[in-house]
């Protein structure tokens, strides 16, 4: 588009609600062309406005059969662990936020490293832990446990959101 004025995208999507700087009928045709983005993203495997929000900001997109792994997963610190079919561990990460640090994993770039784990991946298990550091310990004990494909034992490292 060569301008995201409101009235430019209202006329590009074909709202039934004409902008004209009244607050109802803007509103309106904010609400149809939010929806009508909806629409169209979903088949990129945007699915909520969390999906939505991580999607503008990566522009990649999320590999839509696996992203609902991250779906269960609370906002809470902790450890999770991507395994694969036969419950072999593939890779440990900890999060201050597991929910939104798993969801990032699903935008990684095509052909990374991260974009082999996820097509390998068949879940997701976690382990919700009381502060950060208790999630980097974790983390430390559960790679020396599994010795993971796709992880190693490195220097800590700050914590992802």
């Amino acid at each position: 588009m060569q301008n995201l004025k409101l009235s430019s995208l209202a006329e590009a999507i074909g709202t039934a609600s004409v902008p004209v700087h009244r607050a109802f009928a803007d509103a309106s045709a904010t609400a149809e062309i939010f929806h009508r983005l909806l629409e169209l993203a979903g088949p990129l495997g945007v699915l909520t406005l969390e999906d939505l929000v991580a999607f503008t900001k990566t522009g990649r997109r999320p590999d839509v059969s696996k992203i609902a792994m991250a779906a269960r997963l609370p906002r809470a610190a902790g450890v999770y662990m991507f395994v694969d079919r036969r419950g072999t561990v593939l890779y440990v990460g900890r999060a201050i936020d597991l929910r939104e640090r798993v969801r990032d994993h699903f935008f990684a770039d095509a052909g990374s490293r991260t974009r082999n784990l996820i097509k390998q991946s068949a879940g997701i298990e976690f382990e919700e832990t009381p502060t950060e550091l208790a999630a980097e310990m974790r983390q430390l004990q559960l790679i020396a446990q599994h010795k993971p494909r796709y992880g190693h034992l490195r220097d800590p490292e700050p914590m992802h959101g």
